[in-house]
């Protein structure tokens, strides 16, 4: 179903392109960092840690940073390719084995972003998107009596939902408030280097609280 609905998004905003007035087509970079959060995860391993059995992993508030470059079809439409890294520390918890790790779950995700932009009022400018996903990569690092293994897989799709506001304080530059975020369901993560088995069933679904700029060309 997952598939399906990206698909579909994915043509919405191809579409939304085909058919935008071609003014103002102004160009712009765009960068936010912020707050970055992320729900407990809890899975299933496949021979993971050697043994096979639940995976419960906790995670604390993180951080979240990105850069986009988008394009203003007209006045109320705009699309955007977006990068984005975030991390959150993590204790995760083997039920076969009751080890318990520290580390962090990590992603590197590319977005395809379409906005609508509502009307503005004093210098506030209120927008909304929704945006297709794909994870570059995503791991979780588990450190153990000094010893460090981790888990990693990428190639999933998810969506994306975006509300924010620009406030226009130069003639090209806007500070940017803005909240996102993304759903990718049903994760695999495959061991690296020593680290054996899989683990299966995370549901990645990340929020970020954002501050950024925009810059018009």
């Amino acid at each position: 179903m997952q598939k399906i609905l990206s698909l579909a998004l994915f043509c919405a905003i191809n579409a939304t392109y085909a058919v935008a007035d071609t003014a103002p087509n102004t160009l712009y970079i765009t960068t936010q960092s912020g707050i970055g959060l992320v729900g407990d995860q809890s899975g299933t391993g496949n021979s993971a840690d050697d043994f096979s059995g639940n995976w419960n992993t906790t995670l604390d508030t993180g951080y979240f940073a990105g850069f986009g470059v988008g394009y203003l079809y007209n006045d109320k439409l705009s699309g955007e390719i977006y990068w984005e890294y975030r991390s959150n520390d993590a204790q995760t918890r083997v039920s076969a084995t009751g080890n318990e790790y520290s580390g962090n779950y990590a992603s590197s995700t590319i977005y395809f972003n379409t906005y609508y932009h509502f009307a503005s009022f004093d210098n506030w400018r209120p927008y909304a998107g929704l945006g297709l996903g794909y994870l570059q990569e995503i791991d979780i690092d588990l450190e153990l009596a000094g010893i460090e293994t981790s888990y990693s897989g990428d190639g999933d799709l998810g969506l994306q939902a975006i509300i924010g506001a620009n406030y226009s304080f130069a003639d090209r530059l806007d500070l940017s408030l803005e909240a996102r975020y993304a759903r990718f369901s049903s994760t695999e993560l495959t061991g690296e280097g020593m680290a054996s088995g899989t683990i299966d069933g995370f549901d990645y679904d990340p929020m970020s609280i954002a501050i950024g700029l925009k810059y018009r060309f």
